[in-house]
C-alpha cells in the first residue's frame, strides 16, 4: 500500500509554493520599478548632487540602464568631471536612495557636446530683431565729430542765460549721438518723412511710389 499522506497534501503544497513564486516574483518587480524610478530621478536632481557651477557647466541628456549621459559646454570640462566621476556617483546614489552594492547609476559619460540653452540663446540673439534703443552706456561711447560739436555750440551760442545753454547743449549732444548710433546700427531715414526707422519696421509700401518702404507713422498716416 503505497502511503500519499493525507488527501489533498499535494494540491495545497503546490498552491502554496505557487503563492511563493508569486510573491517572489512580485517582490522582483517591485524592486525592479524602485530602480527604474530611481534611475531617472537622476536628472532630475543632478543640478542639486553637484552644485550651482558644475550644473551651470552641463547638461543631462540621458539615462539609460543605469548609465547617466551628460553633455558638458567644453572638452576641459569633460576631463576635469571625469576624473570626479566616482565621487559624483556615490553623492548621486546616496541621494537616490540607492541600496549599498546595488546603485541606481552604475556610471557616467560626459560628452563635449555643448550645452543646448547656450546654442538656443545664441540663435535667439541671432534672429532677434535690432534694439530700438541703445543702452546708456552705448550711447554715451558714440564718439561725435569736431565739426558735429562745432554745429551744436553754434545752435546754443544765442543763449544767454549759462544754465539753460548748458541745459540745452546736452539734450542737443545726446539727440544727436542717438541719430549717429542708428545709422551705425542700420536705421535709414523714411523716404516720405526722413525720420530714421529700423528696418524690421519698413514693412509697407508707398502707393505713390511702389517697392517704397515707409516708416510705422507714415504707414499709418497712409
Amino acid at each position: 500500500m503505497r502511503y500519499g499522506g493525507p488527501r489533498g497534501s499535494g494540491e495545497r503544497r503546490r498552491a502554496g509554493i505557487e503563492s511563493v513564486g508569486k510573491l517572489v516574483g512580485e517582490r522582483i518587480g517591485a524592486l525592479d520599478f524602485e530602480a527604474k524610478i530611481r534611475e531617472h530621478t537622476a536628472p532630475l536632481v543632478w543640478a542639486e548632487v553637484v552644485g550651482p557651477q558644475v550644473a551651470g557647466a552641463t547638461e543631462v541628456i540621458g539615462v539609460r540602464e543605469g548609465v547617466l549621459r551628460v553633455s558638458t559646454k567644453s572638452s576641459v570640462w569633460s576631463s576635469e568631471l571625469t576624473f570626479y566621476k566616482n565621487d559624483i556617483l556615490q553623492r548621486l546614489n546616496t541621494r537616490l536612495g540607492a541600496r549599498a552594492g546595488s546603485p541606481a547609476i552604475t556610471d557616467i559619460l560626459f560628452q563635449n557636446h555643448g550645452l543646448k540653452r547656450q546654442k538656443e540663446a545664441r540663435e535667439a540673439a541671432e534672429n532677434a530683431p535690432p534694439p530700438l534703443a541703445p543702452t546708456p552706456e552705448e550711447l554715451d561711447d558714440v564718439a561725435l565729430s569736431a565739426g558735429a560739436l562745432a554745429t551744436v555750440e553754434e545752435g546754443v551760442s544765442a543763449i544767454t542765460d549759462d544754465l539753460l545753454r548748458a541745459r540745452l547743449r546736452r539734450l542737443r549732444i545726446a539727440d544727436m549721438k542717438l541719430r549717429t548710433w542708428r545709422l551705425d546700427s542700420g536705421w535709414t531715414p523714411c523716404p516720405r518723412c526722413g525720420d530714421l526707422a529700423a528696418p524690421h519696421l519698413l514693412g509697407a509700401t508707398d502707393a505713390a511710389a511702389p517697392g517704397t518702404l515707409l516708416c510705422p507713422r507714415c504707414r499709418v498716416a497712409r
